[in-house]
């Protein structure tokens, strides 16, 4: 039992001075490709207890197939069934035929046009520009998966034509500088900065891209 605790705290104060070893290791194959990784099945034993897939891969920076392949070789999981069956008929000339049994993605909303438009005008209300991205995220956060286009089929409706699409106006302003240099504006997230001097009592302004 000495032995023991003595073991005990020999690993604890090696862990105390060197840290917690990483739970993902590298296998170099001497083959082409990237490195195998190879993540602790005990880490990540403990790891699905606690957050999700995605969440595990994000805080490993690695993949959701690295996760999951891991999880179903060290038996966390059972692998998932092919969502499409593959059939091939007898007759000459064969059939192929495909049939989707499973869906594991989010199903389609089943929202009627006019309640879809109704939708639409309400989020309008405080954001008049939300356009195809932040409607499909709001109705995504309602627990809705409307598709893009259904989604664009709608503003076309609701709205004159192109105006969800138009990008926004920039006001430009007027500066007035005493020489070379002596302003630089940047011009919100276009990448692009305004170079303002002034030459004879002429203002004049240049782009400077963002490489």
């Amino acid at each position: 039992m000495s032995a023991d605790l003595s073991q005990s705290q020999h690993d604890t104060n090696n862990s105390d001075h060197f840290g917690t070893p990483h739970p993902i290791t590298h296998l170099h194959t001497n083959q082409r490709g990237c490195p195998k990784i190879i993540i602790n099945a005990e880490w990540l034993a403990w790891a699905v207890n606690h957050q999700s897939t995605a969440q595990i891969a994000r805080f490993l920076g690695v993949s959701v197939h690295t996760v999951s392949k891991s999880m179903v070789d060290y038996g966390l999981c059972a692998p998932l069934e092919p969502p499409i069956l593959h059939t091939v008929s007898e007759t000459s000339p064969p059939t192929i035929t495909f049939t989707q049994i499973h869906l594991y993605t989010a199903c389609v909303s089943q929202w009627t046009d006019e309640e879809l438009d109704y939708e639409i005008q309400l989020l309008h209300q405080h954001f008049p520009n939300a356009g195809i991205t932040m409607l499909h995220g709001h109705f995504r956060q309602m627990g809705e998966n409307v598709p893009h286009e259904q989604i664009h089929q709608a503003l076309n409706w609701i709205s004159p034509a192109n105006r969800p699409f138009r990008r926004p106006c920039l006001r430009r302003r007027r500066y007035q500088v005493p020489g070379p240099n002596y302003l630089w504006h940047h011009d919100g997230q276009h990448g692009m900065f305004h170079v303002f001097c002034s030459i004879s009592h002429y203002l004049y302004w240049d782009h400077v891209g963002l490489i």
